[in-house]
This record gives C-alpha cells, structure tokens and sequence, in this order.
C-alpha cells in the first residue's frame, strides 16, 4: 500500500514539473513561435498539439484603453503587447503581459484586454482555445 502511495506521489510531482517546464519553455524561451498567426491549442490530429483553424477568431470588439495621469505628467509612451487565451465560450483568460509600460499603463491594457469580444476559431466544425498576441499603443498625448 505505501508503494502505491509513493508511486502516485512522484507521478503527480513529475507531471507537475513536466508542466511548468513546457510553459517555461513555452512562454520565456520561445515566445516567438507563438506569437503570430494565431495558434490553437491542444487540438491535433492525435488529440493534442498545434493546428491552425479552420475558421479563424475573429475580434469584433476591442475597447480603447486610457491613459493614466501619472503616464500623462511622465510623458511616457509606447506599446504593451499581451498574450491572451480567448476561449471557446467567449471568454478572455490567462492574460499575460509580453511587453510592459510604465505609470499604470500595463493594468489599463491588462483590463482593457479583458473586455475584448470576438468569435472564437473553429477547427473540425468545433469552437476551440486560441491564443492570441494583442496590442495596446499609447502615443505621447498632444497638449
């Protein structure tokens, strides 16, 4: 019985370390791959792997996001790139900042991004995960 007990523990600690070694490798050391066109996730024709849609996502609706004061007074300016899941049920998840800006800019692109509407991409007549790269640019304001 402890035998059983053991082998099961060190089957969930190397599927756990297997997993944060694949999102590790995933998102800090190739992140590049996984950039663009946008990829489907988990569908294959085995089951798993990576496919490109048949019906691709589609954003409909991507709400502005604002300037704070403190980027105002600092002058900052640039672009945040996000790495998003947008579900097949409609929802954005696991919202990840790719590339950041300073004075609260991330937050108000991280909270933006959550607010996106979009059609999901469909792959064997089926609704499925995509993930997706999206912008957010903050030009210098004109006074």
């Amino acid at each position: 019985m402890i035998w059983l007990v053991r082998k099961t523990l060190a089957l969930g600690v190397t599927l756990t370390i297997s997993t944060c070694a694949a999102m590790f490798v995933r998102h800090v050391v190739l992140p590049d791959i996984y950039a663009s066109p946008p990829y489907v996730v988990g569908i294959g024709s085995d089951g798993g792997g990576v496919r490109l849609p048949d019906a691709p996502l589609t954003i409909t609706y991507k709400p502005g996001a604002a300037r704070t004061d403190a980027a105002d007074q600092h002058r900052t300016a640039g672009v945040v790139k996000l790495r998003m899941t947008l579900g097949r049920d409609g929802t954005v998840s696991c919202v990840m900042p790719v590339e950041t800006l300073p004075d609260g800019l991330t937050e108000r692109a991280v909270e933006a991004a959550k607010r996106i509407k979009f059609r999901p991409a469909i792959v064997g007549g089926q609704f499925v995960d995509t993930e997706q790269i999206v912008e957010y640019e903050f030009p210098l304001p004109t006074d």
